[in-house]
């Protein structure tokens, strides 16, 4: 039978990760943005797929944000 975890999420591989050229994990989260290569095609007419949100300019320089991958919320209150 169906999963109803296996149908709510899809996992796919990373082929490459690209990280910043100034990046530099010293734990100032200056730079810390990377390009994801995946190993297959995505359309983003599949439910699971979505966007990743990147915080506004307005955040504070050390202060820690979730990792792409975790369920966070939106101002709407709709998982992202």
């Amino acid at each position: 039978g169906h999963n109803a975890i296996q149908e709510r999420y899809l996992v796919i591989k990373p082929k490459r990760v690209v990280r910043h050229k100034s990046y530099n994990s010293n734990g100032k989260n200056i730079h810390d943005i990377a390009l994801i290569e995946l190993e297959q095609a995505v359309s983003f007419n599949d439910s699971r797929i979505g966007f990743a949100c990147l915080p506004l300019n307005h955040v504070n320089q050390g202060e820690s944000y979730p990792p792409i991958g975790k369920e966070t919320y939106d101002y709407h209150n709709k998982i992202q």
